[in-house]
């Protein structure tokens, strides 16, 4: 009796961790954890969710903007330089397509942007890594 009470509180645990270490998925919400110093644009929030990097727990959000491309690249350099960020840009494109990545360090958390001008849209993805596994 006493070795299945233990495999049923074991399992419980287990199923209980699992369940709180789950990612969260925010919808069209900005993550509300989100450190306030981290730059997200102006736009419509198409998703939003917590995600499992290498280096620990972070967020991924996904945003389609009504402003041009280029105004949007320009805006987030401003605003990484503005903030005390390390930045790293690569610009890149294909036939119809431009795109510039973003790689913007602090001490405690790294932030990458996508920027992406396809079709007369501009589609931003940022993926903040905050390396710890742990998000209080």
């Amino acid at each position: 009796m006493l070795k299945r009470l233990g495999w049923a509180a074991a399992v419980l645990l287990v199923s209980a961790l699992a369940w709180w270490y789950y990612p969260s998925d925010f919808g069209t919400q900005r993550p509300p954890k989100l450190p306030p110093a981290v730059p997200i644009v102006e736009g419509e929030i198409v998703k939003s969710h917590e995600e499992i990097f290498a280096t620990g727990k972070g967020y991924i959000i996904e945003t389609r903007v009504p402003a041009k491309f280029e105004d949007v690249s320009t805006d987030y350099q401003k605003q990484f330089a503005r903030l005390g960020y390390q930045i790293t840009v690569t610009n890149s494109g294909s036939a119809g397509e431009e795109m510039v990545t973003y790689v913007a360090q602090q001490h405690d958390h790294t932030v990458m942007v996508e920027i992406v001008w396809k079709d007369k849209l501009t589609y931003v993805t940022t993926a903040v890594h905050m390396h710890k596994w742990i998000l209080l």
